[in-house]
């Protein structure tokens, strides 16, 4: 594809499929990789989580419907499993929680369109 100058229709460069090709996985790969993350973490979570804690998430929340399924829940809802006590036990992971709840934190804040951090984000 040409590209001309808008002034004086000179052809001033030329867009190839992998320009174009390359423009899309830029501008993809963001929403993919926090897709994979949230895949991770409900994998993660529907492993461990019981019942009784979708109860609690049900009760701790009355505007919203009682979770019957991991499926049921937001980005949020995961990490408030997260920082519940009796979840983080059964997970057994040898990472900070205070540190992954804090970082899956941005996360939601990314997803939810936060400006400040989606710059953060793009820069890895």
């Amino acid at each position: 594809m040409l590209v001309r100058d808008p002034q004086d229709r000179r052809i001033t460069g030329v867009v190839t499929a992998s320009d174009l090709s390359l423009q899309f996985q830029q501008l993809a790969e963001p929403f993919l990789l926090l897709r994979e993350i949230e895949l991770h973490i409900r994998q993660l979570l529907q492993e461990k989580v019981l019942p009784e804690d979708l109860d609690w998430l049900g009760s701790a929340d009355t505007n919203a419907p009682k979770p019957k399924s991991i499926s049921d829940l937001s980005f949020g809802g995961y990490i408030r499993l997260l920082q519940r006590p009796q979840v983080w036990v059964r997970l057994s992971l040898n990472i900070d929680q205070a540190a992954l709840t804090a970082q899956l934190e941005e996360v939601r804040q990314v997803r939810l369109g936060d400006p400040h951090l989606r710059l953060r984000f793009n820069a890895y």
